[in-house]
């Protein structure tokens, strides 16, 4: 017979299950106090000990990875140009001219580091992979290019010098093997020459 009043406590998990939660717990607690200290630190270390160089503008920094210009038949030459490669799929649907909405913010810091450079020589080209006829391809990259100009040109005026090349898919940077490959070769090309 079995008493009504008997309250024995819920049975406990098994010692290995606890074992195993409250490591984990442990785990992202250090995490979480890590990363917090980490964070205070890089703030404290930029306030006590700020850059002694200015800060360069973004085309410098981060587009400023090689010194070169496409020329002629877009062999690169090496020159005191600042160049840029972005990828077209942010700013065109698949065979469309016309510019994303939304796109003019990326385009627009470009622009604010072009103004650095008045008097430049500025080429934009635009590649595509190696999908539809060679012709296609080719007229619709120098669309997209001439968009891209005219979107810069209007915003910076007249005191820069253009050229605009669309190659579509004849230079290629991989092979046309994959999707991601095609991808990476679905590309402008912003190339700046100040002198």
């Amino acid at each position: 017979m079995t008493n009504a009043l008997d309250h024995s406590p819920p049975p406990l998990q098994p010692p290995r299950q606890r074992g195993i939660l409250l490591g984990l717990v442990f785990r992202l607690l250090l995490l979480m106090v890590g990363g917090a200290i980490a964070g205070f630190t890089g703030v404290a270390i930029a306030h006590f000990y700020p850059a002694s160089t200015p800060e360069k503008p973004l085309l410098e920094t981060v587009l400023r990875r090689s010194k070169l210009i496409l020329k002629g038949e877009g062999t690169p030459q090496e020159t005191k140009a600042l160049a840029v490669t972005l990828p077209s799929d942010v700013f065109f649907k698949d065979s469309q001219s016309a510019l994303r909405p939304g796109t003019n913010a990326i385009l627009d810091n470009i622009i604010s580091d072009l103004r650095n450079y008045p008097g430049a020589t500025i080429l934009v080209a635009v590649h595509t992979d190696n999908l539809g006829e060679v012709k296609d391809n080719q007229e619709l990259s120098f669309r997209q290019a001439q968009a891209v100009k005219q979107y810069l040109a209007t915003h910076l005026g007249s005191t820069y010098h253009w050229l605009v090349a669309g190659y579509g898919a004849a230079k290629p940077v991989v092979e046309n093997t994959t999707d991601a490959n095609r991808q990476r070769n679905r590309r402008i090309e912003i190339a700046v020459d100040p002198n």
